[in-house]
């Protein structure tokens, strides 16, 4: 995956492209979208908007070897500009990885660099959570909507937890819960993007389990037991970007889940 940090100038236009394999993208700074194929599709294509006229903009493809270009284009997909000395784009931050997705920058110096995940285990205690009811509630994205492994959010102890997941089901979430070594629900749903941010609140209490996804009540649960002992706050393979993370040590009513959760 080619990222780079791009911004209009003179030209509202810039592509990013393989040699190798002959594919890339064009895209828009002027509007912020995603404009046309370079010669042909690339796997995966994306823009995200920074502010201020930034924006994110990436293409995956499989390769072993070769270039990537990134340029500023006269017009959609018009690659072969050879420019006029004075009008063109601002770049920064070109960043190759060798993933599916990009993650944030990364400063390299000119030289290869890798960075170690972040880690989150053993927040809280017994004393923090509420195992009779409560909320866990997220706002963020998954790196990629199809990842390899479940990322998951928890509440909870080895044998007792509340989850919150990303599946490796395309943009599908899910809700896990797990009393005694008995899994109380699974539940799942499939949403628009699970690489967009998204509000998610997953409430849980004896008979009375549900996930409220950006304003509305997505999945519900009527028959279940609620876990013991819920000891910590965790992160286990998650891949994503958290804006917000918070529990609660009740059950929320609905319209307060809805206030919650609305975009």
């Amino acid at each position: 995956t080619f990222s780079v940090f791009a911004k209009k100038g003179e030209r509202d236009y810039i592509y990013m492209y393989s040699d190798v394999v002959g594919k890339g993208k064009s895209f828009n700074l002027a509007n912020g979208t995603i404009d046309v194929d370079i010669i042909s599709a690339p796997i995966s294509a994306d823009i995200k908007d920074y502010g201020n006229g930034w924006y994110r903009c990436s293409v995956t493809i499989t390769a072993n070897s070769g270039a990537f270009r990134v340029g500023s284009c006269l017009a959609s997909g018009n690659f072969s500009y050879l420019g006029d000395g004075v009008s063109g784009v601002y770049i920064w931050g070109a960043q190759f990885e060798s993933l599916p997705y990009s993650t944030s920058y990364i400063p390299t110096s000119g030289a290869i660099a890798t960075r170690l995940a972040d880690l989150v285990t053993g927040a809280g205690d017994a004393t923090t959570f509420n195992s009779t009811e409560g909320v866990l509630y997220f706002e963020g994205s998954a790196l990629t909507d199809s990842p390899n492994i479940d990322g998951i959010i928890r509440i909870g102890n080895p044998s007792d937890y509340i989850d919150f997941r990303y599946d490796t089901i395309q943009n599908r979430v899910q809700i896990v819960v797990r009393t005694g070594g008995v899994n109380q629900t699974t539940s799942g749903v499939v949403i628009t993007d699970t690489t967009a941010n998204n509000k998610f609140a997953l409430k849980y209490k004896a008979n009375d389990i549900a996930l409220w996804i950006n304003g509305a009540e997505e999945i519900t649960v009527t028959s279940a037991s609620t876990p013991i002992g819920l000891g910590e706050l965790l992160f286990n393979n998650f891949q994503g970007k958290v804006k917000d993370l918070r529990t609660y040590k009740t059950a929320l009513t609905d319209a307060e889940l809805t206030e919650l959760t609305t975009i």
